[in-house]
């Protein structure tokens, strides 16, 4: 959120943000706060230059921090090396489509997303409810997970 905040008092726009320069800065403070050895694990954004209302921007960057969070904290064990990847596009019907991929172990296959005491997927889903978005998981055992999230523009 202090992104978000620093994004708006740069910006002529008080209401709106530039969400592939936000995203850009979100994820570099990730791997840096997680000291990631760019070695080990590569790093993809493709962002559509996309503008969205503050209260989005914010749900958004959450949702994006905690998917990319969880990734660096467990996709990648014991010097593991590996990709994370976000996507972030408009779809047709003015739809934005968010995809996190990472390459790494994947979760475990006895894992039900809808019972987990995980705080982190806990969050996830909810703040994929607070957009109005559908919420899609695909994890495959040492092949990685990917999350996407489609949701209304407006």
């Amino acid at each position: 959120m202090a992104l978000i905040h620093e994004r708006l008092y740069q910006s002529q726009n008080l209401e709106e943000i530039n969400f592939a320069d936000y995203l850009q800065n979100l994820t570099h403070n990730l791997f840096t706060s997680y000291n990631i050895n760019p070695h080990l694990i590569k790093f993809q954004l493709e962002v559509a230059n996309i503008t969205l209302d503050v209260e989005r921007a914010i749900t958004c960057g959450l949702l994006i921090n905690e998917l990319v969070s969880n990734s660096l904290k467990h996709a990648f064990i014991e010097e593991l090396t590996g990709m994370i990847s976000i996507s972030f596009s408009v779809m047709v019907e003015q739809k934005l489509f968010i995809e996190v991929r990472d390459n790494g172990i994947g979760l475990p296959i006895d894992l039900d997303l809808e019972e987990t005491n995980s705080l982190g997927l806990r969050l996830i889903r909810a703040l994929t409810r607070q957009i109005r978005g559908v919420l899609k998981i695909d994890s495959k055992k040492d092949i990685g997970t990917t999350f996407t999230i489609t949701f209304p523009q407006h």
